[in-house]
């Protein structure tokens, strides 16, 4: 079969910055398995690789902690969907990637190399493409020119048989009018909250029997998680970091190789627009000071955004004399020059200034002796790993392998709730959910150098608590659901009679009015239903919206037609396009590669993804 190689995607810059290897099996800590087995499956011809699925997967991990914030580990990250979702894009791809060999498609050299120049990375001192640092690049990445340029040829023929097969698709007029019809379509309405004393007088004390009434029909509010009681046995630098213990003179030496971070000279955070000679570039500096045009604007004239031209924070000795003095003597952010720089004539925008910045010794020891501390008890834990794991392979308890080392016993009875101590740990929450009475003891590290070791003791089952021990809290919920009942009871009479000539003041309630609520429209402090409510009521009518404890009435005075002349329908309906068109895209590659895949075939390793899905952290 085909060797595959596949960049993800067509970005191959950020494919770069990510790292070949360091994003592969290094990056989940997997090696022995991986010498043996280099492949997951292959359409046609076009093999799958192991690195190609831990990158995907990476891939997929980071844009999850993009939109969410929260990283997930590649276990996580398979049990949430993302390995699936990883392995079908690879399939897509593997499936164009056979028919482009196929069919025998491929972009031209000069395509490769205009991509290579296009990328920072690999450009000199010159701004154009320089072959040492290509060379420094794919070395620093493990990559021989051969491998990195088939990766492009990939990436670029696969793109051109995509544009070739969606390109050009546009949605239908009728469904974007619809779509904009929706979206921009607005209301006036007027809306008031019930409050809850209106209806204080009408709560009854609930007898006994309306308690158990509650308490049968909401059993899962008052039933005990699952209880796994566990024996711990475990450390982290923390608990052993003795920052007494650490001599002054390691303090000491540690601040002197820092000096970069304690003492800071001044630096300037600058972008640099280069200019092919001083005319053209006073010409710019002219328009810039009558504001004919900004920077930005001047910078697009030129080909270039503003992040190809940021130099970042800078220092002094980085620049030319005549733009250092004109840079530094500067007083604010504004844009000097011309003046000549290492490329020659130049605008420079200073985007910010950094003053310079010093900390002394004295300021800084306590963090630095703490750090080293730290780093010391982290090494020492690492060096007696094996000790620990002899003790636990010789048949030594949880209890005696903490009674025989520095690891803190501790009884934990875990459930989902349970987050104090060692219980913060994802690690350990796995690694406790995951436990059964068979299992043998063994040495698992925490993030920043800690480790466990853990026992299965026994399980809880779930249980309903008795009716006497949740007394207080059977009250609250029946409370809660008869204020709810009322309110929402409430609310639906006063709606009636509005309906029928009342009005809010006849209710003493006060009116909120908005003029122009679209159905993407969103009020803090108001049920979400607000919204769906007022488009989904007759102009007129006054009608209910609410959700638990919150209830009110909604008028809904008028309707207003979007304005297409307006600039925000200009902007949604290019938005729609552009949304539209691009899921048109996608749907269409999707029919293709499931084609071509159907005719070329599919083989996929089940057996190794699970194998490899059982080593994941």
């Amino acid at each position: 079969m085909a060797k595959s190689r596949r960049a993800k995607g067509a970005n191959i810059f950020v494919w770069i910055l990510l790292g070949l290897l360091i994003l592969g099996l290094a990056g989940f800590g997997i090696g022995n398995f991986t010498n043996s087995v280099s492949t997951i499956g292959a359409v046609g011809d076009e093999e799958i690789t192991v690195d190609d699925y831990y990158q995907q997967l990476q891939e997929e991990i980071n844009v999850y902690a993009r939109l969410t914030g929260q990283r997930l580990t590649g276990n996580q990250a398979v049990r949430s969907g993302l390995g699936q979702r990883a392995l079908e894009t690879l399939v897509l791809e593997a499936a164009i990637d056979n028919e482009a060999a196929d069919v025998g498609i491929s972009v031209s050299d000069e395509t490769i190399f205009t991509v290579l120049s296009a990328m920072p990375q690999f450009r000199g001192d010159d701004g154009t493409f320089n072959r040492d640092s290509y060379n420094f690049v794919l070395d620093r990445l493990g990559l021989t020119a051969a491998e990195f340029d088939l990766d492009i040829r990939q990436a670029e023929t696969r793109a051109l048989i995509e544009t070739t097969v969606s390109g050009g698709i546009p949605p239908s007029e009728p469904l974007v009018s619809h779509l904009m019809d929706y979206y921009l379509t607005s209301r006036e309405v007027t809306w008031a909250a019930i409050p809850d004393e209106i209806v204080a007088n009408d709560i009854p004390e609930p007898g006994e029997e309306d308690l158990r009434r509650y308490y049968n029909e909401n059993e899962p509010e008052f039933t005990r998680p699952e209880i796994r009681h566990l024996t711990v046995a475990w450390i982290n630098p923390d608990m052993i970091a003795d920052t007494d213990a650490i001599p002054e003179s390691r303090v000491r030496d540690l601040y002197d190789q820092r000096q970069t971070e304690f003492s800071r000279p001044e630096r300037r955070d600058i972008s640099r627009l280069v200019f092919p000679d001083l005319q053209q570039a006073q010409a710019a500096k002219e328009r810039l000071d009558t504001s004919d045009i900004t920077y930005e604007e001047l910078a697009s004239d030129m080909g270039v955004v503003l992040a190809d031209i940021s130099l970042g924070p800078v220092t002094r000795e980085t620049l030319t004399d005549a733009a250092a003095d004109a840079i530094f003597t500067s007083e604010s952010a504004e844009i000097v020059g011309p003046v000549e720089s290492t490329l020659g004539p130049a605008l420079f925008q200073i985007n910010a200034i950094l003053g310079a910045h010093f900390t002394p010794f004295e300021v800084a020891k306590d963090g630095l002796a703490r750090e080293l501390a730290l780093e010391d008890a982290q090494s020492a834990i690492v060096s007696n790993i094996s000790g620990y794991e002899d003790l636990l392979a010789g048949g030594a308890t949880i209890e005696e392998l903490a009674s025989e080392t520095e690891l803190r016993l501790e009884t934990i009875d875990f459930d989902e709730n349970v987050t104090a101590g060692i219980a913060g740990f994802a690690a350990f929450r796995n690694a406790a959910l995951a436990a059964t009475a068979d299992d043998f003891p063994e040495i698992t590290e925490l993030p920043g150098g800690g480790l466990f070791a853990l026992r299965l003791d026994r399980i809880s089952e779930p249980e309903l608590q008795p009716f006497d021990d949740v007394r207080n809290e059977v009250i609250a919920g029946w409370n809660t659901q008869i204020v709810a009942e009322k309110l929402e009871a409430r609310a639906r009479e006063i709606a009636d009679a509005m309906n029928t000539g009342s009005t809010f003041a006849d209710f003493a309630l006060s009116g909120t009015t908005a003029e122009a609520v679209t159905r993407t429209g969103f009020f803090p402090d108001v049920p979400a239903t607000l919204v769906e409510t007022a488009f989904a009521a007759d102009i007129g009518d006054t009608s209910v919206y609410g959700f638990g404890r919150e209830w009110g009435v909604l008028y809904v005075r008028s309707e207003t037609p979007f304005d297409e002349s307006s600039e925000n329908a200009a902007q949604t309906l290019n938005a729609l396009n552009t949304q539209l068109t691009a899921a048109i895209a996608r749907d269409t590659i999707a029919l293709y590669s499931n084609q071509v895949r159907l005719e070329a075939g599919l083989q996929l390793e089940l057996e190794v993804i699970d194998a490899i899905h059982a080593q994941l952290p």
